[in-house]
């Protein structure tokens, strides 16, 4: 197949109709640098094809670091500013890398062209808690659920964010189903039943000046 397509390319140069399938074809090979190039290619060929910035873009979140395929997203975003999945992308990669304070703008762009993927909620929620937003982190954990959501993980950040406001019975309920749900964070855990027993403590000192 590969063959047959790269000999179709020297005979048309100008056609681009069989390029994504030759650049699929390479990648399902392990030839990711020709697989890169070819979309390369295609997008000189048709600066406008978004479709072929997409497939870049995963190709570099596959292959290489994430954070090299936000200029090919933000250049989707460019061309077709409603075009949601360039968004949502974008976004999860600056949440996953901690840029929170540029995640979150792109993630409520991408939640208010569609709000379908519930995980989009989860990585705002996320976000908030990186800018230390604990009740629209709150908020965000609850449109996840409500929407379908069942990541464990989704809990305990959720517990996160209701320790920090004092909630105490709520951030233990979030982190008691988090477990239930085998949560496979340790880390976070033990961070988050730091959190609770600090507000607890803090609960308590509150509760013994209000008493005296």
């Amino acid at each position: 197949v590969i063959e047959k397509l790269e000999r179709r390319r020297v005979e048309e140069p100008e056609e681009t109709s069989f390029l994504p399938h030759l650049a699929e074809a390479y990648f399902d090979v392990g030839r990711v640098p020709e697989a890169r190039e070819t979309y390369r290619h295609l997008i000189e060929l048709e600066p406008g094809n978004v479709p072929a910035r997409m497939a870049l873009a995963r190709l570099q979140v596959e292959t290489e670091s994430p954070h090299l395929a936000l200029p090919w997203l933000e250049q989707v975003n460019e061309i077709d500013p409603g075009y949601a999945p360039a968004w949502a992308m974008r976004g999860t990669i600056l949440a996953a890398g901690a840029r929170f304070a540029e995640s979150r703008p792109i993630l409520e762009r991408a939640i208010e062209l569609d709000q379908r993927d519930p995980t989009l909620f989860l990585w705002l929620a996320k976000s908030e808690v990186g800018l230390r937003e604990w009740s629209s982190a709150v908020e965000h954990c609850d449109r996840y659920f409500e929407r379908g959501g069942a990541d464990p993980e989704a809990y305990l950040v959720r517990a996160r964010a209701r320790a920090k406001l004092g909630r105490v019975e709520d951030a233990q309920a979030d982190l008691a189903e988090a477990l239930r749900r085998n949560a496979r964070f340790p880390g976070q855990v033990k961070e988050i039943r730091r959190l609770i027993d600090r507000a607890q403590r803090r609960a308590g000192g509150t509760q013994k000046e209000g008493g005296s």
